[in-house]
């Protein structure tokens, strides 16, 4: 079972009466296939099992609804209502991923957690993945996590990203050897914190051409983007193997559907805005940005744990965006990658 925010009472976004005039408008029902491309899980059980209470009172209260325009009015009356659902009593809205976001800040609330009381209750689900790894949450991209509920915890987040999120309420019936995330050796399972170490001059540019040759070619292997030879990787090829690492990190972290074949058209310009990469995340797209970095010369540190948006991954970012005019905040968002494969 899910808690799933998901229309309100005319099939619509927006537009309808405060609170849930059907009783559907934010509802508990069976798990069904989004489809959904990351599965979001704290390391900590209690974590999870206030979230899915909170989840569970929030589609109980049928002053609680579904609305776009009004989504952040269900954060001011959980506050209200010492962060418990059941407590509200006035009329309010939430969507999809203000109702989750608002709730895992109300955990943080009542355990006591700072991580999580820092959630951005008015984030959306484009950047909902970013935000909860921030926070400490483990994403899981197997199609085991998202193609049933069998493995699923009580509390588990499913997200399909710029689309929908729900909340899974019961543990699956082969879930008993699920860790809360912290298991590394789980196929698809990304950590949100740092990675450790960094190596070399990190933010700098780096001053060893083998070592981007071959960090560069294990990285891109993983992509099976052509174009990154060990005689000539800063030749002719170089922007086109970037947009090829590009579109296949779009492709696995976004279900973008993008033809890998290194020309940046309309498709994958629109697939890469929205998005955004910085510390505490791992995912392809991390190992695109090193890649991209490697290309233009530029070190991009900590890669002992590649992969990993670390500290020297972060300084390297800043040293780029400050050499090419851009805003030097660490976060490699459009203007950055686009810059990157230019």
């Amino acid at each position: 079972m899910i808690s799933n925010c998901g229309s309100d009472e005319r099939g619509k976004l927006s537009g309808g009466q405060a609170g849930d005039q059907t009783g559907g408008e934010w509802r508990i029902r069976t798990w069904f296939n989004r489809p959904w491309n990351v599965m979001l899980r704290h390391p900590d059980e209690r974590v999870r099992k206030e979230l899915a209470v909170l989840s569970e009172k929030a589609a109980r209260n049928d002053l609680v609804g579904y609305d776009q325009n009004q989504r952040t009015t269900y954060w001011s009356h959980l506050k209200a209502s010492s962060y418990d659902p059941s407590g509200i009593t006035i009329a309010c809205e939430a969507d999809c991923s203000s109702g989750i976001l608002a709730n895992v800040k109300a955990v943080g609330y009542r355990l006591g957690m700072d991580a999580l009381k820092k959630v951005d209750q008015d984030g959306y689900t484009g950047n909902e993945r970013a935000i909860l790894t921030a926070a400490g949450f483990t994403a899981f991209y197997d199609s085991r996590y998202l193609t049933s509920d069998r493995f699923l915890l009580r509390g588990d987040v499913l997200l399909y990203e710029g689309h929908h999120t729900a909340v899974n309420l019961t543990d699956g019936p082969d879930a008993n050897g699920e860790s809360g995330g912290t298991n590394a050796a789980a196929k698809g399972a990304d950590t949100g914190n740092a990675g450790g170490g960094q190596s070399g001059a990190a933010g700098g540019k780096t001053t060893s051409g083998s070592r981007i040759v071959r960090d560069g070619q294990i990285h891109a292997g993983n992509f099976a983007a052509p174009g990154l030879a060990a005689d000539g990787i800063r030749g002719k090829d170089t922007i086109k193997a970037g947009v090829k690492v590009l579109q296949q990190a779009m492709n696995l972290d976004y279900h973008a559907g993008l033809t890998v074949d290194g020309v940046w058209g309309r498709r994958s310009d629109a697939a890469l805005k929205g998005h955004t990469v910085r510390r505490g995340e791992k995912q392809y797209m991390v190992t695109a940005l090193e890649i991209l970095l490697m290309l233009n010369g530029y070190d991009p540190g900590g890669l002992e744990n590649p992969g990993i948006f670390g500290a020297g991954l972060e300084s390297a970012v800043r040293a780029y965006q400050k050499d090419h005019g851009l805003s030097a905040d660490g976060i490699a968002g459009y203007n950055t990658f686009i810059r990157l494969i230019g």
